[in-house]
């Protein structure tokens, strides 16, 4: 199967919630740059994958700042918007990573209108919940965002990813 068969999902969020980090834990090996910076991550990146007996193609992102409603938008912020929006056509499943940490930011808030509008499912993964605390949150911090499925993840540690692909793979396509 080549990869433009393959059924794509994409990994979107706001800077610096862990969308590289993601990926890198989805792929099983480094490939996404990871940094502490804002930014870093521009352009899209896209790999193979297969978990669990399905292959399909896995993008990172760019991570989406300031949206639609902002007056004076950085240039290289409206070119990854227009990156993601793109990329969200041709997916069949979005995955948007947020941060337990932070809670639901006003940028969270847009960036999860902006996805509703692409009419592609999207799995939430709730990141650096680490703890029981933030797994015991995570739901119930981020229902308010409007998606069914909500999972919590830490990239650090390696959990939830198992639970997060499950949900994320049921609403790929099947395969024909």
């Amino acid at each position: 199967m080549s990869t433009s068969s393959l059924p794509m999902i994409a990994i979107v969020g706001r800077p610096n919630v862990g969308k590289s980090s993601l990926f890198n834990v989805i792929m099983r090996r480094r490939i996404s740059i990871v940094h502490e910076e804002a930014g870093v991550t521009r352009d899209t990146l896209a790999s193979r994958c297969n978990w669990g007996g399905r292959d399909f193609l896995l993008v990172d992102t760019g991570g989406l700042g300031v949206l639609i409603k902002e007056k004076n938008v950085p240039r290289f912020d409206a070119l990854i918007r227009d990156q993601v929006l793109a990329v969200s056509k041709e997916a069949s499943v979005l995955i948007m990573v947020v941060d337990v940490r932070a809670g639901i930011t006003p940028q969270d808030v847009e960036v999860a209108n902006f996805l509703r509008t692409t009419g592609c499912p999207v799995v939430l993964a709730v990141n650096k919940a680490d703890n029981e605390k933030f797994e015991d949150e995570a739901e119930t911090m981020f229902r308010p965002l409007g998606f069914k499925a909500v999972v919590p993840v830490s990239c650090i540690q390696k959990t939830g990813i198992e639970p997060l692909l499950e949900a994320t793979l049921v609403r790929l396509p099947a395969v024909l």
